[in-house]
């Protein structure tokens, strides 16, 4: 169960570092896009410049917070993994335990006692003398 959690968390970790390196370089290319975009329409590049300018100003601190979440979203997942492991332990662990207590019984033996199939002495008499 721990290997299946932990194969899982690591497949989340590459989709989200794929979609951070996604958003990073999206985050640092708007002023070439808008302005590329504005020549394939043939659009006058002085209506458009503000929002190159714009986008080129703030590409490198969105870059920085793409980071910061990337970290965040990594940090997350290795919570979770930490603390399904644990669970996972725990549950071992009760598991074990609960096997071990309902399994008192081994070759006619009770923990503690022995169990016999012989049928009961007797009672003893007091000596009359």
């Amino acid at each position: 169960m721990k290997r299946l959690m932990w194969i899982l968390l690591g497949i989340g970790a590459l989709v989200w570092t794929s979609i951070a390196w996604l958003l990073h370089s999206l985050a640092g290319s708007g002023e070439a896009a808008v302005l590329g975009i504005s020549r394939m329409l043939q659009v006058d590049p002085t209506s458009t410049i503000w929002l190159a300018d714009i986008l080129g100003a703030i590409g490198g601190p969105t870059q920085v917070l793409v980071w910061i979440g990337w970290a965040i979203g990594m940090a997350a997942l290795g919570l979770v993994g930490w603390f399904g492991s644990r669970v996972a332990h725990d549950a071992e662990t009760v598991s074990r335990s609960i096997a071990e207590s309902r399994a008192p019984l081994v070759e006619g033996e009770i923990r503690e006692r022995s169990v016999s199939t012989a049928p009961p002495a007797p009672p003893e008499r007091p000596f009359d003398g």
